[in-house]
Formats: structure tokens, C-alpha cells, sequence
């Protein structure tokens, strides 16, 4: 007896310039975005299975197929097929492709969320559920925010988040000006000349003040920059060897040649880069010395 087929209904909209039924639709924007969203799909399939590529029989269970579409903007109804099968994974069940579909929307929202608190200067902590359906924000009185995710998301984010970036590069204002995904009337996913802002790589300072120990290795006064050996921490950096910009507070030469190759702890502030193009980790790019606490 063959598997029971779940349908997931999504409406597909894309407008601009060459999207006009009166000129014609071309078809080149369509089809990437379909395309880029088949993608999406795949990958959170794949996620959920533990694979690391779609088989025969994986795209036998995972479909997508177009059934009608729409005057005006080029508008079309979508629906995800899935077959019936038990998916040996965690909490956030992949089991029918509403939950494949919601996965996708809530990796979107968690890393729109992401972007725009690191974009005001927030500091952003992850608060994991194993219950959580979607995500759940909290502003904190000190500015900064909170999200209550289930810890399936963040990882899937991860994957997902080069593709929304392909995506949001397609809007160029003229040509293509927006591309939404919905169900229920509900507009899910969606990239505008906003989003398209939103998800490049962008540099923060974290305003944060940690201490660290370690060894200048690299020094040039001029500049008050080098590079800097991170031997320990307790704010997660990974070691290894870092650029670094001092404060004018090291505009004294005698100060500044006592740090050469001496262990010695330092308060500093980070400069991180996040870049959902490449995947959404945090990277630090450069830390800024603030002061000398005391030697090692």
C-alpha cells in the first residue's frame, strides 16, 4: 500500500518591472526563485534527515508542485508534497511538510531577528525550548534580546541562510522588486530592497567588556594596531591569533614596547562580522584593547 501524500498549500508572488502580464513574465526571475526556494526546501529536508544530499527516493517523498496560476503579479499556488513517513529526528518533527514549511519560516524569522538586533548594537542570547513553535522574542529592560527557539532552528538557520541571501540579491528595485512566500493569506517569507540591505555581510563592535590573557606578537605604535595571541579567555573566542586596535590610552612608547611578546591580561571589546552569504556564525574579526589589567 503506497504512503498517505500530506499537502502543504504556498502562494508564490514576485513583482517588478518584468513581471507584467502585459509584457510578459520572464521567465529567468521565476525560475531562480523557484528554484532557490526548491532549495530551501531540500535543505531542511536534508537537515532533518541527517543526510547531505536528496536521493531518488528522497525526492520521491519531498515534491513541489505548481497547480494554478494568477494575473498581475506573477502569482502562483504551490503546494509541498510529502509522503506519510516517520522521520527518526528530534523534538521539531519534520513528519509532514507543514512542519517542513514551518521550519523554513521560523529559520527566516530567527535570522531576520538575528540581523536587525546585531544591526541596533543588541546583544542577542538564545534561550533553547524543546517545545518551542516558531520563535519567541523578549526585549530585556537592558536593551538587549532574548529568543526562546526550539535548538533544532539555529543550526538549520545556518544552512538556510546563503540561499535567503541568493534570494534577497535578486531584488534590484526595478526588475524585480519583491518575492513572497505565503500561506493562509499570510505573507511568511518575503525580500524586499529591506531585505535585501538586511542580509549582506555586515561589521559590529560589541560593546561588551571581557578580560583575556595574552601575547602581542605583532606591533605597530603608528597605529596603535597589531596582532595579538589570545592564550585564554572566558568569553568564548576560540585562541588563535587575532588583529588588534588599542586605545589612544597607549600613546606611550615605554608602555607599549613592555607588551611585546609579554603575557599579560587586557580588558577589550570585540569586532565581529556576520555574514549570512557564508552561512551565520559570528566571527571576530578584530578585538579592541582597552586598558592593561596586570601581567600574567
Amino acid at each position: 500500500m503506497e504512503n498517505a501524500i500530506d499537502n502543504q498549500k504556498i502562494t508564490f508572488k514576485i513583482a517588478g518591472n518584468e513581471l507584467q502580464k502585459e509584457e510578459g513574465y520572464n521567465l529567468r526571475f521565476i525560475l531562480e526563485s523557484l528554484s532557490s526556494f526548491e532549495t530551501l526546501l531540500d535543505k531542511t529536508y536534508l537537515h532533518f534527515e541527517n543526510k547531505s544530499r536528496m536521493s531518488e527516493n528522497d525526492k520521491e517523498n519531498l515534491s513541489i508542485r505548481l497547480v494554478e496560476v494568477r494575473e498581475g503579479s506573477f502569482i502562483a499556488d504551490l503546494v509541498i508534497q510529502m509522503r506519510d513517513l516517520a522521520l527518526p529526528i528530534a523534538p521539531l518533527v519534520a513528519e509532514n511538510s507543514e512542519h517542513i514549511w514551518n521550519a523554513v519560516k521560523t529559520s527566516y524569522s530567527y535570522i531576520k531577528t538575528v540581523l536587525k538586533a546585531r544591526e541596533e548594537g543588541k546583544e542577542v542570547e538564545l534561550n533553547m525550548d524543546n517545545t518551542q513553535q516558531g520563535i519567541q522574542v523578549v526585549n530585556t529592560g537592558s536593551g538587549n534580546v532574548t529568543i526562546n527557539i526550539n535548538p533544532e532552528i539555529p543550526p538549520l538557520a545556518s544552512k538556510l541562510a546563503p540561499t535567503f541571501s541568493e534570494m534577497a540579491k535578486k531584488v534590484d528595485g526595478e526588475n524585480v522588486s519583491s518575492i513572497q512566500f505565503s500561506s493562509e493569506d499570510h505573507v511568511e517569507v518575503t525580500f524586499t530592497e529591506e531585505e535585501k540591505v538586511l542580509f549582506k555581510k555586515r561589521n559590529y563592535l560589541d560593546e561588551t567588556v571581557f578580560e583575556l590573557s595574552g601575547k602581542i606578537t605583532g606591533s605597530y605604535f603608528s597605529s596603535l594596531s597589531g596582532q595579538i595571541q589570545i592564550l585564554e579567555n572566558q568569553h568564548g573566542i576560540p585562541a588563535g591569533v587575532y588583529r588588534f586596535k588599542a586605545t589612544e590610552n597607549f600613546r606611550d612608547e615605554d608602555q607599549w614596547k613592555s607588551m611585546y611578546l609579554e603575557e599579560k591580561r587586557y580588558s577589550c571589546q570585540k569586532r565581529i562580522s556576520l555574514d549570512p552569504t557564508k552561512g551565520f556564525e559570528e566571527k571576530v574579526e578584530e578585538l579592541q584593547i582597552l586598558a592593561v589589567i596586570d601581567d600574567v
